[in-house]
């Protein structure tokens, strides 16, 4: 009986703690894959806003390019042969905004590059995330297994005790 109802090693005691520890395993499944599911979620969210975020900027990009070569192509046809007085205000001769353009078209570029960065890192922290998850994963259905084992072996032992103690009864 001692090996039954001991508070600290007895068979119900081991019952109730392989149990509690069953309990706990299946909580923390439950919480990594609702976690993981939120995560991947915003991992969604965040791709599809950095691609759209890049087709944006293509697209401006694309219609500043145009913009600016329209531009130096009428300046060009205007020019002529010969150049016109400038107006008095005007101080040295007219280049154009196509340097300017450069600037805002390489800012875009740049923020295309760094947004192709972004998508990237995103990628590859989900990638490791996910990995993550899954080992994690592995590990608690081995300890789930382990302990539904412990569990069944030492509930056959107290059953087997109990019926050996009606047995002597």
């Amino acid at each position: 009986e001692e090996d039954i109802e001991d508070p600290v090693t007895g068979l119900k005691k081991q019952i109730d703690e392989t149990q509690t520890s069953l309990l706990q395993n299946g909580d923390a499944q439950k919480t990594e894959t609702k976690e993981r599911s939120e995560e991947n979620t915003a991992y969604q969210a965040d791709v599809k806003n950095l691609k759209a975020a890049a087709n944006i900027i293509k697209q401006a990009t694309t219609v500043l390019e145009n913009y600016y070569n329209k531009m130096d192509k009428a300046f060009l046809q205007s020019q002529g042969d010969t150049d016109p007085e400038p107006p008095k205000t005007w101080d040295g001769k007219y280049e154009g905004q196509s340097d300017k353009g450069g600037d805002v078209i390489g800012t875009l570029q740049f923020i295309l590059k760094e947004t192709g960065k972004e998508e990237d890192e995103a990628h590859s922290e989900e990638e490791k995330a996910q990995g993550e998850y899954e080992d994690s994963m592995t590990s608690l259905k081995k300890e789930q297994t382990k302990l539904e084992e412990r569990l069944a072996g030492l509930q056959e032992t107290l059953a087997e005790k109990e019926q050996d103690l009606l047995d002597t009864i």
